[in-house]
């Protein structure tokens, strides 16, 4: 998708936060802690910047972190409608989507196959297009490997 490696490091960063309120640890304590609120993420993604002025500290990777997690909800709620966001956050809207199939989170685990045909079918409205291209691509790639391997 041609994510420099600094942004592929905070999309790193991301998947293991968004995952802390397993855990116990909610957002609005990740929010205090990079000493932003959702609404001042938010109101930065409605006014067409990248992130706030703030997020864009150096040497704060929570203030960077934070905006892709806050995203990755929006998209959830809106789909790909949603404008002004991060395209980390459609990135782990459509990984969280693909495992959620595969490991049968929401119900019956469905094949890789499978779950790939599902996120097809939202491409474009649930999901971001691009997005989607390039998992298609990654599957296809893995399954010829694994089709020349066995």
């Amino acid at each position: 998708m041609g994510l420099g490696s600094d942004r592929v490091e905070l999309l790193r960063s991301a998947v293991l936060l968004r995952d802390l309120s397993k855990l116990g640890i909610t957002n609005d304590i990740l929010y205090k802690a990079a000493d932003i609120s959702r609404d001042e993420i938010v109101a930065s993604f409605r006014k067409g910047h990248k992130a706030d002025a703030r997020t864009q500290a150096v040497g704060n990777s929570l203030r960077k972190v934070i905006p892709i997690i806050v995203a990755q909800q929006i998209v959830q709620d809106q789909g790909a409608r949603s404008v002004n966001v991060p395209i980390e956050a459609h990135i782990l809207a459509v990984a969280d989507a693909y495992q959620k199939l595969i490991s049968g989170a929401n119900g019956k685990a469905l094949s890789p196959q499978q779950a790939e045909q599902e996120i097809v079918a939202g491409s474009g409205q649930k999901f971001h297009s691009g997005v989607v291209d390039a998992l298609t691509k990654i599957l296809d790639t893995r399954a010829k490997a694994a089709g020349a391997g066995a």
